[in-house]
């Protein structure tokens, strides 16, 4: 905050319209675009609110930070020795971190833990986008769907929407809390907990930046779309693709991929459809057991599930759908 007026004097127009990073002592160099939102508009009266803030911080007597030296050395080093945050501050910087708030258990809380402890080590999700009205509507049912068909357990902290309504919702796999407990990156970290960032408003994006770029402890949820486009450009640079697929089962696709201008500019190498490809398996035991058991059943009267070899179902569903497939 204090080191915005550097800024101020030495950036000429807009912060989002500069060309490339900010550079800041002791920090990543900053994206314009992921400064804090009073910084985005300097005709806006909260940018001038924010210089107003950084003035009144260097009159202090010191500065309280709640980080630590294990965690931003370099960041307090600079806040200490370098001359130009030196010239700024003239301040002493006190790193007291961390710091948490701590919270009373009880009520729904208590049952929350409860479940949590029923969990396997390390399975749930804990999803919270802090104490702000941040979501609308529509985002918050698509989350929630996309939480329930990620069949992973999670708790999530609901806000009421910024803008609309949403209907109640019920989930197999998690806990949905309509309360206004909150976390904080320190409390992740101190943890020992990856993180997925999604920053949306005030200085999340500045913290995004940190976590993913400085500590290396998150990702951003658009990084994850990056390292996908990554992986599609590196299987442009090879000598060919192998599809395990055929002809009969996808011939639309393949023609497209061997034919449509479109796709012929972007994969530029062969595609070769190799399947129907799959494992072989040693049969003994159980499985000749099973074997023999399928061929006494009529023809085409069997239904064969599965789903994967990743742990895709909870106990509750799979109850459910052993009751339904005994009822069938």
């Amino acid at each position: 905050m204090a080191y915005c007026h550097v800024l101020d004097k030495g950036v000429k127009g807009q912060y989002v319209d500069q060309k490339g990073p900010l550079r800041l002592p002791g920090c990543k160099a900053v994206r314009p675009k992921d400064l804090v939102d009073p910084m985005l508009d300097r005709n806006d009266q909260m940018y001038h609110e924010f210089m107003r803030m950084g003035v009144e911080l260097t009159l202090s007597d010191g500065v309280l930070i709640n980080t630590w030296e294990d965690l931003e050395r370099t960041l307090i080093e600079a806040l200490r020795e370098n001359e130009i945050l030196q010239s700024v501050i003239k301040v002493p910087i006190y790193p007291i971190g961390p710091s948490r708030r701590s919270y009373e258990v009880a009520g729904s809380r208590i049952e929350l833990l409860e479940w949590l402890d029923m969990q396997p080590s390390e399975s749930v999700i804990y999803v919270s986008f802090g104490s702000g009205r941040t979501l609308s509507a529509e985002q918050i049912t698509e989350l929630a769907w996309g939480l329930e068909l990620s069949q992973q357990r999670f708790v999530w902290v609901v806000h009421p929407p910024i803008k609309g309504s949403v209907d109640g919702f019920f989930s197999r796999q998690g806990t949905v809390l309509m309360a206004p407990r909150t976390t904080c990156p320190t409390e992740s970290i101190t943890n020992g907990l990856p993180m997925v960032t999604w920053p949306l408003y005030v200085e999340q994006k500045m913290n995004a930046t940190m976590l993913t770029e400085e500590l290396g402890g998150a990702v951003r949820n658009d990084q994850m779309y990056h390292e996908f486009v990554r992986m599609g450009v590196e299987l442009t640079l090879s000598d060919g693709v192998l599809i395990n697929t055929w002809e009969d089962l996808e011939r639309t696709s393949i023609e497209a991929l061997r034919e449509n201008e479109i796709l012929w500019s972007v994969i530029k190498v062969p595609v070769y459809p190799i399947g129907p490809l799959w494992r072989s398996y040693e049969v003994a035991g159980s499985r000749i057991e099973l074997l023999e058991w399928l061929d006494m059943q009529p023809s085409e009267s069997v239904i064969y599930v599965s789903f994967g070899s990743g742990e895709k179902l909870l106990a509750e569903q799979i109850t459910e759908l052993a009751w339904g497939l005994e009822l069938s």
